[in-house]
């Protein structure tokens, strides 16, 4: 409390006493230097409980005074925008506390002190409503709020039609853009293609006169052309079986490892060999062999996905690439081949052959290298013999 409240002085103190004392009717007495001063709470208590009311004294925008006696529709640009307002309240009205709320921009009400303006600067065009209410300090707000309604007017380019016709006018731009181009476009490729018409013409001229000049020449190009492509499939592939050969099976395990790294896919390799080969070239001849050969590659074929890579490992020995393959369907389909070798009847190559191999499988590792990975599937392809033919090791 001061001066303003009815205390004779701001300055309090009883010297030597008590600064001040509680009388028995619920009063305060205070030692001020000008005197003693009384406070009653009961009283304070009843002035905090009167709400005054408020009312709006003024609007401006652009600093241009308007009237207040209706709605205001404000024209484009206005950047700045004050109202006045004040309490009617005559006790202490210093002492008036404030808060106001601009529907449309304020998401709820802001406490203005004892200040009696409030501004807004640069507010988008739209509907407002401005509420103002007040109170003493320590008492309720009031209920009833004096409010003022204003529009503020949008710029002819802020309007939705503006903008619905901008939006119109450049996907028009774009369609006749694209019309141009497209048109630009066939015109270009009508242009190329008589060009291109122009120049086979003249290329099947020249063609021409170069066969009948020289017929024979261009035969022996064609010749070259067609052995080179057979030398290509011959060095790829293997003859006697139509598989794939060492080469070819090679850059593809190469591949393959490479994959299976970089993707963590799995990878298996399954080394096949003849039981007793040996022995049926030895009874009979090397053409009955070169049979058995035949049967039992297209045999292993037969049973292995699309994906396989079969190829001829070198004499009686095959090989099998198996991607996306772990160790039970590498297993599965090895364990297939082998039966179906075994049921393979070669009564009409000569009497008295069995067919058996012996199968070595082991899959692929990360830090394998290519001989680590061909060794290991050797091993267990010696494995598998080493423990009576005719059987499936896998490592």
């Amino acid at each position: 409390f001061g001066e303003s409240d009815g205390m004779q002085s701001a300055q309090a103190n009883g010297g030597s006493m008590q600064a001040a004392t509680l009388a028995q009717d619920g009063t305060v007495w205070f030692a001020t230097s000008k005197g003693a001063s009384r406070v009653s709470p009961t009283q304070l208590k009843r002035f905090s409980a009167n709400t005054p009311p408020v009312v709006i004294e003024g609007f401006k925008v652009n600093g241009l005074a308007l009237p207040l006696h209706t709605e205001k529709d404000i024209a484009p640009g206005a950047d700045r925008i004050e109202i006045q307002f004040a309490g009617l309240g005559f006790v202490m009205p210093e002492r008036i506390q404030y808060r106001t709320r601009l529907q449309g921009f304020d998401n709820s009400w802001v406490d203005r002190g004892s200040n009696t303006i409030a501004e807004y600067t640069n507010l988008a065009p739209g509907d407002y409503q401005f509420m103002v209410s007040a109170s003493y300090p320590g008492g309720a707000w009031g209920e009833q709020n004096a409010s003022f309604r204003f529009t503020i007017a949008p710029y002819f380019w802020q309007q939705t039609g503006f903008w619905l016709v901008a939006l119109l006018t450049v996907i028009a731009m774009v369609i006749v853009a694209h019309r141009w181009r497209m048109k630009s476009l066939r015109q270009r490729a009508e242009e190329l293609s008589n060009q291109v018409a122009e120049q086979t013409y003249t290329l099947k001229q020249q063609a021409d006169n170069l066969r009948k000049v020289d017929e024979e020449r261009s035969a022996l190009l064609l010749e070259i052309k067609r052995q080179a492509a057979e030398f290509e499939q011959q060095a790829r592939s293997d003859k006697l079986t139509g598989l794939a050969n060492r080469r070819a099976f090679d850059e593809s395990l190469h591949r393959e490892c490479a994959r299976s790294k970089r993707r963590n896919l799995p990878l298996c390799l399954a080394l096949l060999d003849i039981d007793h080969f040996k022995q049926i070239n030895d009874t009979f001849n090397h053409s009955i062999g070169d049979r058995v050969l035949k049967l039992v590659a297209d045999a292993i074929s037969q049973h292995c996905r699309e994906e396989d890579l079969v190829a001829r490992w070198g004499g009686e020995e095959f090989a099998i690439l198996l991607p996306n393959c772990g160790n039970q369907a590498a297993h599965d389909i090895c364990e297939r081949i082998r039966q179906a070798v075994s049921e393979t009847d070669c009564s009409a190559i000569a009497p008295d052959i069995s067919l058996t191999i012996s199968i070595g499988v082991t899959a692929y590792h990360s830090d394998d290298t290519f001989d680590k990975l061909i060794s290991r599937a050797d091993k267990a392809l010696y494995a598998a013999k080493e423990a009576g033919r005719n059987r499936l090791n896998q490592i």
